[in-house]
């Protein structure tokens, strides 16, 4: 985060708290959040309806098979590595849904954190 305030101007140590600040800030991220989305529609690895949804700062990525949903993990991690965002699996969850829902499904991995699966 000290990379991308540096990066907008602001002091490391103050927090964003002024209007322009804030909407400065909010502009940097929605850029970055757009260049991920960029890089995952172009890998044509997602559901085809759609392959991500944004809410905020939230990035939920939908696929069929587990095995592209990982390559879509890997492409947030390798393009957010490229400029500056790290992506926490401790605060990522899996859901699979359908008829092979309660199936024992391997925790996929964001870099090398591992993202478990919950249960409904």
């Amino acid at each position: 985060m000290d990379n991308i305030r540096t990066r907008l101007g602001l002091p490391v140590e103050e927090s964003i708290g002024m209007a322009e600040d804030r909407d400065k800030y909010d502009t940097i991220r929605y850029v970055y959040i757009d260049t991920i989305v960029d890089a995952l529609v172009k890998s044509d690895l997602g559901c085809h309806v759609v392959g991500c949804l944004l809410y905020a700062d939230n990035l939920i990525l939908l696929s069929a098979s587990v095995c592209k949903l990982q390559e879509m993990l890997n492409i947030c991690y390798y393009v957010g590595s490229g400029i500056d965002m790290k992506f926490n699996a401790r605060k990522s969850s899996l859901l699979c849904v359908g008829k092979h829902f309660s199936s024992n499904i391997d925790d996929l991995h964001v870099g090398n954190e591992d993202i478990m699966w919950k249960t409904v």
